[in-house]
């Protein structure tokens, strides 16, 4: 239950993040219209597209994974709130069969942690970055989100992952949760999590999807157990 929450608190808050932002644009550029200057709403509209955390020739969001590509347009969204530029990248063809509330915990906490490392007032203007992909290689699901913050200590790698531990001053929803949740969550599903330091700090999470047989038998077996 505790995941859960989390999770929804996770991408609530990121949701709210962009609800406020694109009211406030879409506020001004009524404001601009009406005052006649259609070319300032046009140049402030197009400044959003550039802005929302992925390249205007990216590819489109995935329909395969929707909860992923929604998550991530929030997390842009909220990171920029923030002073982080954060890029991302969904390249996922066919659904994963893993659950929305696991992705979300997994790629929600790991953006949550990122961001949070490199949104500091002492962070260089330089590291306030985060870039974020999920893709299908072979038969697992990778979630990748790196960032230019230091990173833990070598002392402090594997004490991330501990329920409870962390750096960062206590929130409403307690503290050393989010990463301690990415470990469980991706065990859970059979899969791993692994953290690579060099130029940035880099999570990896690797978790094996269903095959689409599995799914429709799945499917076929919740049927049944309705029909009887």
């Amino acid at each position: 239950m505790n995941r859960e929450l989390e999770s929804t608190r996770s991408l609530t808050d990121a949701l709210r993040s962009q609800t406020h932002e694109h009211a406030n644009r879409l506020h001004t550029v009524l404001s601009l219209l009406e005052l006649g200057r259609a070319d300032q709403a046009r140049e402030l509209l197009t400044d959003g597209l550039h802005t929302v955390g992925t390249p205007l020739h990216a590819p489109a969001a995935s329909d395969a994974e929707p909860a992923v590509s929604a998550l991530l347009l929030a997390k842009a969204a909220q990171a920029r709130e923030r002073g982080v530029r954060m890029e991302h990248r969904v390249e996922i063809d066919a659904p994963t069969g893993i659950s929305p509330g696991d992705l979300v915990t997994l790629l929600g906490n790991l953006l949550d942690n990122a961001i949070d490392a490199v949104a500091g007032p002492d962070v260089p203007d330089g590291d306030r970055w985060v870039d974020a992909e999920a893709r299908v290689d072979g038969d697992w699901l990778v979630l990748q989100v790196a960032d230019g913050g230091p990173g833990p200590s070598p002392a402090d790698r594997e004490r991330i992952f501990d329920l409870g531990w962390s750096t960062k001053p206590a929130g409403p929803a307690g503290r050393g949760m989010g990463l301690a949740l990415v470990r469980q969550t991706a065990r859970q599903l059979g899969g791993r999590v692994e953290l690579v330091q060099d130029s940035g700090t880099v999570f990896t999470v690797e978790v094996p999807i269903r095959s689409t047989a599995a799914l429709d038998v799945g499917r076929s077996a919740s049927g049944s157990d309705d029909d009887a």
